[in-house]
């Protein structure tokens, strides 16, 4: 037979219970009061692991990339600049900014060189990514597939303008392209 350590409080209820005898009050209440503390004490554990991670992405501030406001306050250039706002705003964009260079993609455009369906589309796409890699190879170029449909984007840019100056050239070798506002790829700071 094993021999289980017990808990004081299990100790005060196997006493009672094995000294009043079966069916005592005091003793179902004492079950019913350790019953209840197991499952409080599961529930405990169960918020806290759900309320644990909510805290470390609260106070994640962002790696690689420098916060704007420190780069606008230092004197590089022979000026000082002095921002005087409320903590909470630059809170919210160190915020705004880790969500996005933790995800790799931010607000932006691409443009949409081929779009089909069918047995011949994925054949097709790879032709059109390859055909648009020669005329513009310094251009990043997306296959995606999205049931039922093969799609290829191009380019990575942060503002509609951007996007409509390049469009303006890729279509004379892609005449049915048209911008389409995505998550782009987080651009390389130079």
């Amino acid at each position: 037979m094993r021999v289980k350590k017990l808990l004081p409080l299990q100790n005060l209820m196997l006493y009672l219970h094995v000294r009043s005898g079966k069916g005592n009050k005091l003793a179902d209440n004492a079950v019913l009061m350790v019953q209840s503390m197991k499952r409080f004490k599961q529930w405990l554990l169960v918020g806290m692991f759900l309320l644990l991670p909510g805290s470390f992405i609260q106070a994640q501030t962002v790696t690689g990339a420098g916060s704007i406001f420190n780069t606008l306050s230092n004197d590089s250039r022979g000026g000082k600049i002095r921002i005087y706002q409320d903590q909470r705003i630059q809170m919210l964009i160190n915020k705004h900014t880790a969500i996005n260079y933790r995800t790799g993609k931010i607000p932006g455009w691409r443009i949409r060189i081929y779009s089909d369906l069918g047995s011949y589309a994925r054949d097709a796409s790879l032709e059109a990514k390859t055909r648009f890699l020669t005329y513009y190879p310094e251009i990043p170029v997306y296959r995606q597939y999205a049931s039922p449909y093969f799609k290829v984007y191009v380019g990575d840019f942060r503002t509609r303008l951007n996007c409509l100056r390049a469009l303006r050239k890729i279509k004379e070798q892609f005449p049915n392209a048209f911008p389409v506002q995505t998550k782009i790829n987080y651009p390389e700071v130079k």
